[in-house]
């Protein structure tokens, strides 16, 4: 089969090319893997499989309609890097006092 029937058949089929298709399952893995406060931007971006976080912010923007970190503030989703700070700033106080 030609690579311009596979795409025929893959749209009529799927209702859209090949291409869309998988950066549609790309970045709708991105957006799970984002819901986990460990994961940071760039290493999503590199597990779905693009090659700077740069590239993976636009086409996220594209789909999603906004940018990843504004994905994650939206639900507020805090990296697990942010809480060893807000743990020792809670823990001043109290050493403060010892």
């Amino acid at each position: 089969m030609s690579p311009r029937n596979f795409t025929r058949l893959f749209k009529a089929a799927f209702g859209k090319a090949p291409a869309e298709f998988v950066a549609n399952v790309r970045i709708a893995e991105a957006r799970r893997r984002l819901e986990i406060p460990r994961n940071n931007i760039d290493s999503v971006a590199a597990s779905v499989g693009f090659r700077s976080a740069d590239a993976f912010s636009r086409a996220f923007e594209r789909e999603v309609g906004c940018r990843p970190s504004t994905y994650r503030a939206r639900r507020g989703i805090t990296l697990e890097d942010d809480f060893p700070k807000q743990r020792s700033e809670l823990a001043e106080p109290l050493l403060a006092h010892a």
